[in-house]
């Protein structure tokens, strides 16, 4: 039983009692609100985390579903179209073997060879526009430096290709997908940059580095996104996708020393397929 002296201290130590337990409970909840957040981040984050892996999934599916039917379609143009092209130039041909020059027809037939040869030159450049036979063959390298020689040869543009490797050890679909977005790099400088020289330049420094150097017009990081995601789905933003498919890095910018404009391609080794 409390004495009127002990009464005013038990009521005070029932109050810090109190607010003891209101502490306790405030840090309790607390404690639960912050766990069942970082419960809720890590879901979000592994959710996101599924989602980028299955959209990248996607993504190199649909890109080897095009490559395949690529390759299919250039099969049947050189097969099938270049076969009957050829049969058709052999005709003429002969037609015009036979016939005198005071014939009427020898300058339409003339004409008509003419047209099949350069039906046949349009069918060989789709065909290997479609589906690189370099490529395929003799791999990513050689077919680089084969595509820099054709571009030399297109221009006044002066073009240098430089591997420190030889060969590359990627699967076929990554090096297909690396040629789709170099072709579309280069072609651009050539095409818009209005560039007099441009350099490629392949290292292996733990990973794969590809450096594209030239004169001309070109772009900076934040521009070169704002294009690709203004270009639905052609061009640069094709290049974007196979580069985020891929888990690659790719940079423009300027160099400061002479001004020059740099285009930077980097692949993890552990990266590839």
């Amino acid at each position: 039983m409390l004495t009127p002296e002990r009464e005013p201290n038990y009521i005070i130590e029932m109050v810090v009692l109190a607010m003891l337990c209101m502490v306790f409970l405030a840090f309790g909840i607390i404690f639960y609100v912050l766990l069942y957040q970082k419960k809720f981040l890590a879901q979000k984050n592994e959710a996101r985390e599924r989602e980028l892996i299955h959209q990248k999934e996607i993504t190199k599916t649909v890109l080897e579903s095009e490559e395949r039917e690529r390759h299919r379609i250039a099969v049947n143009l050189h097969d099938e179209l270049g076969a009957l092209l050829n049969t058709t130039r052999m005709t003429i041909a002969s037609m015009e073997s036979r016939m005198g020059e005071e014939d009427l027809l020898l300058k339409k037939t003339r004409n008509a060879h003419q047209l099949t040869l350069q039906a046949i030159e349009s069918v060989r450049l789709i065909s290997q526009d479609l589906s690189s036979p370099v490529l395929q063959r003799f791999g990513l390298i050689r077919a680089l430096n084969e595509l820099v020689i054709s571009m030399k040869n297109a221009g006044s543009m002066e073009v240098s290709f430089y591997s420190s490797v030889r060969e590359l050890n990627f699967s076929k679909n990554t090096e297909v997908q690396l040629y789709r977005i170099l072709k579309e790099l280069l072609t651009n400088v050539l095409k818009y940059a209005d560039a007099e020289f441009m350099s490629v330049e392949l290292n292996c420094n733990g990973r794969l580095e590809i450096r594209i150097i030239h004169s001309g017009n070109g772009l900076v990081q934040e521009e070169f996104l704002q294009r690709a995601r203004d270009s639905r789905g052609h061009g640069l933003n094709s290049v974007l996708t196979r580069v985020n498919s891929l888990g690659a890095e790719l940079v423009f910018s300027r160099l400061e020393e002479d001004q020059d404009y740099l285009i930077f391609l980097a692949l993890p080794y552990e990266t590839i397929d």
